[in-house]
């Protein structure tokens, strides 16, 4: 069936025990995001057998995905009206709310259960956390708490406003580690320092030690560090490959002729005019990833793409209805490809 994903797991098995070799040198835990893949079994089983011991994601469904003795992470703010099976389905959450972090306590305390939190703070990417000018103040209305308790301090950092991990606002992270366990007068082991954006730092040395988990996403899967988007040597950029089956191939003009409106989506689309070309149309579309994600074969070009049909310029080449085209793709495609149930996933 096509289009399909390919999925090689001893690639992903060597990206795995790669990554964890290179943290597990610095005192670094490695917590795997398994989000961009939906929480498959096949491929956290990959995972818990390289040693890891905990997982992280940010959809409840995903965690409830497998029953391996893993502990589990819910990294996107517990919704409210999802508190309870949060807490039954997950080991520890990132909180920033106290009203979240009150209802998580009274939910564990009536599930019998201790619950684990990591407190985020926000360095200025704007997105989830306690703002530095603020920890104080938040500090003082923290609950007395009976069955949930904070196990780590956290960031995230460049995947809302972009901006990168420095040596200087990690650590300013450590510092609020210090406030926290200063305000709750027991140890907290734990310093996230962000996601695979925070690698270049440890390459280059300037990682503050204190800093000993990192909670790592796409450097597993697609071996690209996200601040600078720098493949990362010794591991595998393949792990994943779209198929697309060609539905039609013919020599065309590049350039539409008529009156030109707003096409599927809304957008006045802009053609340059290349004269004749050979044109291919792929059975896969923007409702299953956007094209702009994707990263041809050699003596590929891609062209646009509707809902359900991907245009390329074959620059003629010998291709023929039925063939089939492979992708490499970027984190944003691998996500939308997972996603679609249109794409079928097979393991090799």
């Amino acid at each position: 069936m096509y289009p399909r994903l390919t999925i090689d797991l001893a690639k992903l098995r060597h990206n795995v025990r790669t990554m964890k070799q290179k943290l597990d040198q610095h005192g670094i835990t490695l917590v795997p995001v398994t989000k961009v893949f939906l929480g498959l079994p096949e491929m956290v089983k990959i995972y818990y057998e390289e040693g890891i011991e905990m997982i992280a994601d940010s959809r409840i469904e995903n965690l409830e995905r497998t029953a391996l003795p893993l502990k589990k992470l819910l990294v996107r703010l517990p919704m409210l009206s999802q508190i309870e099976r949060v807490v039954t389905s997950s080991d520890a959450a990132l909180v920033s709310e106290i009203a979240t972090i009150r209802r998580i306590d009274q939910t564990a305390q009536r599930l019998d259960k201790d619950y684990e939190m990591i407190l985020m703070i926000d360095l200025g990417d704007l997105r989830e956390g306690v703002l530095v000018t603020e920890l104080d103040e938040f500090l003082s209305q923290l609950p007395d708490l009976k069955r949930a308790r904070f196990s780590g301090i956290g960031t995230n950092l460049t995947c809302y406003g972009g901006v990168l991990p420095t040596e200087e606002n990690l650590t300013e992270l450590v510092a609020c580690h210090k406030k926290l366990e200063d305000r709750l007068g027991y140890a907290v082991p734990i310093i996230s320092g962000g996601n695979t954006s925070s690698l270049y730092l440890l390459d280059q040395g300037d990682i503050p030690p204190e800093i000993n988990m990192l909670r790592i996403g796409e450097a597993i899967v697609l071996s690209r560090e996200s601040a600078m988007g720098n493949t990362l040597p010794g591991m595998y950029t393949d792990v994943f490959t779209l198929e697309a089956e060609l539905i039609e191939v013919k020599q065309k003009p590049s350039l539409p002729w008529g009156e030109i409106g707003r096409d599927a989506f809304g957008e006045v689309p802009n053609h340059e005019d290349r004269g004749l070309m050979l044109r291919g149309i792929l059975a896969v579309g923007k409702q299953d990833v956007n094209y702009g994600y994707l990263e041809a074969p050699p003596g590929v070009e891609l062209m646009g793409a509707s809902s359900d049909h991907t245009i390329v310029d074959l620059k003629n080449g010998a291709y023929q209805v039925g063939d089939i085209l492979s992708f490499q793709m970027e984190y944003g495609g691998l996500l939308q490809l997972m996603t679609s149930g249109y794409v079928e996933k097979v393991f090799r």
